[in-house]
């Protein structure tokens, strides 16, 4: 079998550090696979349990880390995910182990969305009773069978939790975040308003829904096609929270409905299964700073701690970026990672009453806590759906973030 892993190095080059983002993307791959080739050249020489190449690059990108200046001159960091021999794994780490260039190696593990909660047992006595939290979760499961199998008409996707078609619908999350008396103010004070660049990583974006921003979009890719289609749905019901346009009489209202004074970067780390890897999450992360996005939002997890990811959001935040993460469904006090990372702001789900939902979790890394239950929004085919999940409330933990990064004029 094959096992990926993730890979952190030093490349070196004579550009100056500041002008990283010039590094020539061939250069950055010939050089690794010359040191590839020449390590499993040495593995060859020992005896190997499997009989195939020992390994074999997947992906491979240079990364505007601010930490690269830490390095020494002429050298910057490349992430890089190969695919190696499960029976070969440990020799072949000690062959990493030797090159002094290599900074960390470790498991490129998978990634996913955060949907809502499947457990059905461990709530607390004082939360909601068990049969409330199967119905929310059995009609849920219902709906997204429906919509993943039969007709996709607007009207057949809200029959059963509406029976018509939304028109501008405001949630209850505005009101419980304040959203539309916190523009109302602004406005009146005539503060001039910046717009702030604001990435989503998940799964996509329908760019043609059409109760979604279409202007001055721009976008990552990875290993899973374009950004502007999403086979899912999870990252365009995000994209919703943020930004689903107000005053056009259609669908629902986003936290922030005009689309003149931000936009989108659509990080595409995700397939159409919600399922990505650590590699394809941190390949958005630097897409999205390179881009000259100042928020980011990401509704996913599932990962242990890494060490590369770590420094990477350290990294992030010393460029002036704010990343915020979902805290995870399981309603336990474990930490999900990247939200429990120290520069990275974790998000927690409450309901239309301002209460903790039963399935959110919680520990000492929380530092918001967001509309998450019930959510209505945005979905591909100009449908809209609702979901429940700290996935939903994380988009509604970063308006203030928003806000204040739109009144700043730098």
């Amino acid at each position: 079998g094959k096992v990926k892993l993730l890979i952190k190095y030093k490349f070196s080059q004579s550009h100056s550090l500041r002008s990283i983002n010039a590094i020539n993307v061939s250069d950055v791959g010939n050089y690794f696979q010359n040191k590839i080739d020449l390590i499993n050249q040495n593995l060859g020489s020992k005896r190997l349990r499997s009989n195939e190449e020992s390994i074999a690059v997947v992906s491979n990108f240079a990364v505007p880390y601010a930490s690269a200046g830490r390095l020494e001159n002429g050298s910057s960091v490349v992430i890089a995910s190969i695919e190696v021999s499960e029976e070969d794994k440990e020799l072949i780490l000690e062959e990493f182990n030797l090159d002094k260039d290599i900074l960390f190696v470790e498991d490129d593990y998978p990634m996913y969305k955060f949907p809502f909660n499947d457990r059905k047992e461990g709530l607390a006595s004082s939360e909601p009773p068990l049969e409330q939290m199967e119905h929310y979760i059995n009609t849920q499961h219902r709906l997204l069978h429906q919509y993943n199998s039969q007709d996709r008409s607007l009207d057949n996707i809200f029959m059963d939790t509406h029976g018509r078609r939304l028109t501008e619908k405001q949630q209850y999350g505005l009101d419980l975040i304040q959203a539309p008396e916190v523009w109302t103010t602004i406005e009146s004070t005539n503060r001039p308003i910046s717009p702030v660049k604001v990435c989503i990583i998940d799964t996509g974006y329908d760019y043609t829904h059409e109760d979604l921003p279409k202007d001055n979009i721009t976008t990552t890719e990875t290993l899973y096609g374009s950004a502007l289609e999403d086979g899912d749905g999870h990252g365009t019901h995000c994209a919703g929270v943020i930004g689903a346009i107000g005053g056009n009489d259609a669908g629902v209202v986003g936290v922030n409905p005009d689309p003149t004074k931000f936009s989108f970067h659509i990080a595409k780390a995700l397939n159409s299964q919600g399922v990505g890897t650590a590699s394809t999450v941190i390949e958005a992360v630097h897409g999205c700073i390179s881009s000259g996005s100042k928020v980011i939002s990401m509704s996913l997890g599932g990962g242990p701690s890494s060490k590369i990811a770590e420094e990477m959001f350290l990294d992030a935040y010393d460029q002036g970026v704010l990343v915020f993460a979902a805290s995870g469904n399981k309603g336990e006090p474990n930490k999900d990672y990247p939200a429990s990372y120290p520069h990275v702001v974790s998000v927690g789900a409450v309901d239309d009453k301002g209460k903790r939902a039963p399935w959110s979790n919680y520990n000492d890394q929380v530092e918001l806590m967001g509309p998450g239950e019930q959510i209505e929004s945005t979905y591909p085919g100009n449908k809209y759906f609702s979901l429940s999940g700290t996935s939903m409330a994380t988009p509604y933990g970063m308006f203030q973030c928003l806000v204040l990064r739109s009144l700043r004029q730098d």
